[in-house]
């Protein structure tokens, strides 16, 4: 009984992990180097997935329609409505142009714990999709605590001359 409570525990201790899937020499820098290099977007397989993002961006914004009650208290002219979604579309549009011309880096981590991707039972390290993509003929898989990494990122992220964030990547 007590052995099987001490099972339980360790199982709910473990933390939930991420895992950054690379080659053997990859290994082999990110333990020199201490550690994991981001690429800019500009040298990645498919560079334009970036782009293709901003572009489903810039066309949501250009159908963008404000329904006045769920922002606005009382009736507003539908005048003023128009000027509210020209003035948003306007000003996203900037923020958006900002995007063209800052340097994106990114890194692929792996969270098994969501997305298609993830099978209940199956080893959370062991993901052929990202073995095909990220390992070469010989690659590895590092497990890293999501907690301690996000934590780690977010003191980085709070600079703002240099801000990081982690984030999902979504392909649907």
């Amino acid at each position: 009984m007590e052995e099987q409570k001490r099972e339980e525990d360790a199982v709910q201790a473990e933390p939930e992990l991420l895992y950054h899937y690379t080659t053997q020499p990859g290994l082999i820098g990110i333990l020199n180097e201490k550690s994991i290099w981001a690429t800019h977007i500009a040298y990645l397989n498919d560079s334009s997935e970036f782009r293709h993002g901003l572009e489903i961006i810039r066309h949501h914004i250009r159908t963008l329609k404000i329904d006045p009650s769920r922002i606005f208290q009382g009736d507003l002219p539908a005048t003023q409505v128009e000027i509210f979604e020209r003035t948003l579309r306007e000003l996203m549009g900037q923020v958006l142009g900002f995007m063209d011309e800052v340097d994106v880096f990114v890194t692929s981590i792996f969270d098994s714990s969501v997305g298609p991707s993830s099978h209940p039972g199956r080893d959370p390290g062991d993901n052929l999709e990202q073995w095909r993509a990220y390992s070469g003929n010989a690659g590895v898989s590092i497990g890293f605590d999501k907690e301690r990494l996000s934590n780690h990122v977010g003191a980085f992220g709070e600079n703002p001359a240099a801000p990081i964030a982690c984030g999902p990547c979504s392909y649907d």
